[in-house]
């Protein structure tokens, strides 16, 4: 009875109806019966693809077990390459877009969008700008094509064209200096811009007056007028201590600083300072010169410069009045004072210094000496002049002759038994005394003192001196004549003038003629005047005795004399308040026939307090050298002071 129920139920299970409805019925899978819960059953796609690009296709599932299963969600993002363009997407951020013009976006191949070009100017003058296309197609498209041609007006200058360009063959070409062409503005062009070949940077001949500074111009103002600044040869700035000479505005020279008194001051030429150290005094200067305008100086420096109360310095100059070297000392006895020094100087340049020593030889006073060579470097040590001792011997003075030999002469107390005598000694050029002393008087009442001394260019020596004979009356100027031996030349010259006094100074041109000149109290109407006579070789007056200051108010004292070989000279003298303060110094220069060569002439520019006691000298051309004591001038009480003058007598200063 079981056995047939359950078959009962069986049957009833698997009935047809109950299968269709597939109620109570279990799916089997590959009966070609697509059966609950079955998707598929000998139909499953192989594939999902619904040929949607816009869907992502997937697959689950599987066909033997009859459960294939396709979902197809719908792409939403923007994704180059998937065939997809999604809402919200365009070509911009999916290629997969087609281009949508009038959406503002310029997608490829749009050119522009919205924002399509009206114009294709680019400002450049230099392009033909060109527009292509249509805006409603976006496609808008500019060109700009390089201009090669070179053509006026049209504000284009092409660059490295075949037709090289410039603005000669295209105005709106700027002149370019150095491409070779002479272009507006320009002058020249060499095809370079370098400055010294005649065409300048700027392509401006190199000419004063064209407005640039060329090679070798301090200035250019583009005219070539003095007085605005720049001179009428572009060559100065015109403001003083340039170091160039404003002729036209008055400037004598220019020395390219503003140092006072340095042969050049304010631009105008002055004296220039000589000594170096400026402590206490230097003063009581003597010069000399040799045939080529070479000099020295040399002064005494009191205050203890020598390391006691006084010593003898000096100072070398050049032709051109430049220092050679440093100022030097001459003395090497320092004790007590060395003073009054004297100087000479051989056509060569070698000199030879003498002074007055105090307590050096053990007596009150001696004569000592020092010889240089032409490059100023003592030839052995000082030697003492004087052998005599007793008494006082100073006054010294030197010549020295072409060879470089020298004579010396000096005053001796007593030495020739009634006061004061004139005595000398000579010296070869290696300052080996040759011989010993000389009694120059014969005549010895009284005193013969203020010895001078020169040599002619042949050797012969001249010594002429002051005689003082009170009882006798026989005083006056006397001369003695010395051959290159050395021996006396024939009996004494009486060269008297009117009755002695005062300073005397004497100089010698090469054919023996002499000149002295002297204070004479009697002269000029006016306390003392320079009196002056010129004498022939054997004493004899040339013309008459004759006053050398014209100004002759107050005192002109300190006279000296410098004389050229061929007879030109010059005196010079200090005078009392002529210059407006103090004492200055003044000089006259005379010509060969001892005529005047202009009036009588101011030395020292500087005229606060006093300049006194000048000394000369003078060169084969005529041109010569002053030098004096200046009071404060240096800063600190008396100070040495020389200038320079030409043949004609104008001032030199000090050259370059």
């Amino acid at each position: 009875m079981r056995r047939v129920s359950l078959l009962m139920v069986a049957l009833l299970l698997c009935s047809p109806a109950a299968c269709s409805r597939g109620i109570g019925f279990i799916a089997v899978c590959g009966n070609g019966v697509t059966e609950v819960p079955e998707t598929c059953d000998g139909d499953c796609p192989a594939t999902c693809d619904d040929g949607d690009p816009c869907t992502a296709d997937q697959m689950t599932g599987d066909a033997s077990s009859c459960d294939v299963r396709c979902t197809h969600d719908p792409i939403i993002d923007c994704r180059d390459g998937d065939g997809c363009c999604p809402n919200g997407c365009d070509g911009l951020s999916d290629s997969d877009c087609s281009p949508l013009c009038g959406n503002h976006l310029t997608e490829p191949p749009e050119t522009c969008d919205g924002d399509c070009p009206s114009t294709c100017d680019d400002l450049d003058a230099c392009t033909v700008d060109q527009l292509a296309g249509n805006a409603s197609d976006c496609n808008v498209v500019c060109t700009h094509d390089p201009i090669v041609a070179c053509q006026d007006g049209d504000g284009c200058c092409p660059g490295g064209s075949l037709d090289a360009c410039h603005a000669l063959n295209d105005d709106d070409c700027t002149p370019v200096c150095g491409n070779g062409v002479v272009e507006p503005t320009e002058t020249c062009d060499d095809g370079s811009t370098l400055a010294g070949d005649g065409c300048g940077p700027t392509c401006l001949f190199e000419i004063c007056g064209n407005g640039y500074v060329d090679v070798g111009e301090a200035c250019d103002d583009g005219n070539t007028i003095d007085g605005d600044g720049c001179s009428a040869d572009c060559l100065s700035d015109e403001t003083c201590g340039n170091g160039y000479v404003d002729a036209a505005l008055g400037e004598g020279c220019d020395d390219g600083n503003a140092v006072d008194w340095d042969g050049c001051t304010g631009c105008a030429v002055s004296e220039f300072q000589v000594n170096t150290y400026t402590p206490n005094s230097q003063r009581w200067p003597v010069v000399a010169m040799a045939p080529d305008g070479r000099f020295v100086v040399v002064w005494h420096s009191w205050g203890a410069q020598d390391g006691s109360q006084g010593g003898v310095f000096g100072q070398r100059f050049d032709s051109s009045g430049n220092p050679v070297g440093g100022e030097f000392q001459v003395n090497t006895y320092t004790h007590s004072d060395q003073n009054y020094p004297d100087v000479a100087m051989a056509a060569d340049g070698r000199f030879v210094v003498v002074w007055e020593s105090r307590d050096q030889d053990g007596s009150y006073g001696g004569v000592y000496g020092q010889a240089y060579s032409v490059l100023g470097v003592p030839l052995g040590g000082e030697i003492q002049v004087n052998t005599y001792t007793l008494g006082a011997q100073g006054g010294g003075r030197v010549t020295m002759a072409a060879d470089g030999s020298f004579f010396v002469v000096w005053a001796s107390e007593d030495q020739d038994g009634s006061g004061y005598g004139v005595y000398g000694r000579r010296y070869d050029s290696s300052a080996s005394p040759l011989g010993g002393e000389l009694q120059i008087n014969t005549h010895t009442n009284d005193d013969q003192f203020a010895g001078r001394v020169a040599t002619t260019t042949d050797g012969r020596t001249l010594v002429v001196w002051e005689s003082y004979d009170y009882a006798g009356g026989n005083g006056g100027l006397y001369g003695q004549w010395y051959d290159a031996g050395g021996s006396p030349s024939g009996g004494g010259v009486f060269v008297t003038v009117p009755a002695m006094e005062g300073v005397m100074a004497m100089a010698m041109a090469a054919d023996g003629s002499f000149v002295t000149v002297r204070e004479d109290g009697l002269l000029d109407g006016d306390l003392k005047g320079i009196g002056c006579q010129w004498f022939s070789s054997t004493g004899s007056p040339l013309g008459p005795y004759f006053q050398v200051n014209t100004y002759t108010t107050g005192q002109q004292r300190f006279p000296d004399v410098g004389m050229a070989p061929d007879g030109r000279f010059v005196v010079v003298w200090t005078s009392a308040d002529q210059d407006g303060s103090g004492a200055g110094v003044y000089g006259q220069r005379y010509d060969t026939s001892g005529s005047t060569m202009g009036g009588e002439f101011r030395v020292n520019t500087c005229t606060l307090n006093h300049q006194w006691s000048p000394k000369v000298a003078i060169a084969d051309d005529g041109s010569f050298v002053v030098a004096w004591t200046s009071y404060g001038q240096d800063g600190s009480y008396d100070g040495v002071y020389a200038q320079r003058f030409d043949a004609q007598g104008n001032p030199l200063g000090r050259g370059p």
